[in-house]
């Protein structure tokens, strides 16, 4: 997403969805997991946030629709994206 021809490829592409988490919920999710180079440093949940104010913008930029999963359970989202998926392929 940092680049700008994969930002225009993934819109051109198919149906690109921005699920929206607030730093502190991502670093809840993936506080204990060790396959993430980029948060095995010192302080990942500031790393988080960091990488968030930068790529956040892009997310949105790249997005067709915006979905807050920050909170509600995974089905509820699951539900939100194939409503929206349903409602753009009857246009």
């Amino acid at each position: 997403v940092l680049r700008p021809e994969n930002r225009l490829l993934l819109r051109a592409g198919g149906i690109v969805f921005y699920l929206h988490a607030s730093p502190e919920a991502i670093y809840r999710r993936v506080k204990h997991d060790t396959q993430r180079p980029l948060l095995q440093v010192p302080n990942p949940l500031a790393k988080i946030r960091t990488l968030f104010e930068e790529r956040e913008p892009l997310y949105r930029e790249t997005a067709h629709h915006f979905i807050p999963c920050g909170r509600g359970s995974v089905t509820a989202t699951a539900r939100k994206i194939i409503q929206k998926i349903q409602i753009q392929t009857e246009e």
